[in-house]
């Protein structure tokens, strides 16, 4: 799992961010999902999504990996994704697909009163206006290869957390343990002493 965590310049930078999320995962023809889950086989499910705050949020790639596939590999093919859209922006069927995803998502989200609710208290907390979200939807719609490729350029550089999960005992698989890292799990106790 990885995050990256940057500040939300506007609105158009969320919808942007959105945009690149559905590039990369939304569908089994997207980037991500065609290439880890499909055709090479390393993950069971890959998934893309930006958070935003009122003044800053994260941009996250999420994998769950098979049994015994190298997070290194894993994180190597999520890195040469991205820095081919540094070089060459997505097509516009890739982004008018991306649109028509948000755009529908964004409706479709709003069908029970629990989530009407939600959003509008969202808007109001958030952002002061209770219609936020709805306002987002034209953004949505206005995307363009450009603009998604400039969010992958201005955020999604080099510094960055990568979180590898393996089971205890088993530091040699996390992704490019050649490089320094922490390891956070706690340590086990030692079981008590018998009388």
């Amino acid at each position: 799992s990885r995050a990256r965590r940057f500040p939300l310049q506007s609105s158009s930078a969320k919808s942007d961010s959105c945009a690149l999320s559905s590039i990369l995962t939304a569908d089994r023809t997207s980037r991500l999902t065609k290439l880890l889950v499909h055709e090479r086989q390393l993950v069971t499910n890959v998934g893309a999504f930006n958070t935003s705050y009122e003044r800053a949020g994260f941009f996250a790639i999420n994998v769950v990996p098979r049994p015994n596939a190298s997070l290194t590999q894993i994180e190597t093919v999520i890195d040469s994704v991205l820095s081919s859209l540094v070089v060459t922006p997505p097509t516009p069927r890739e982004v008018g697909r991306a649109r028509n995803f948000r755009t529908v998502s964004a409706v479709t989200g709003l069908q029970s009163d629990l989530q009407k609710a939600m959003t509008l208290a969202d808007g109001a907390s958030t952002y002061g206006d209770p219609l936020a979200t709805f306002k987002q939807i034209p953004l949505y719609a206005a995307v363009t290869p450009a603009d998604v490729q400039r969010v992958v350029r201005q955020y999604l550089t080099n510094g960055r957390v990568v979180l590898s999960m393996v089971p205890a005992g088993k530091l040699e698989t996390v992704a490019k343990p050649s490089l320094p890292y922490k390891n956070v799990t706690p340590a086990t106790p030692a079981p008590p002493a018998k009388p």
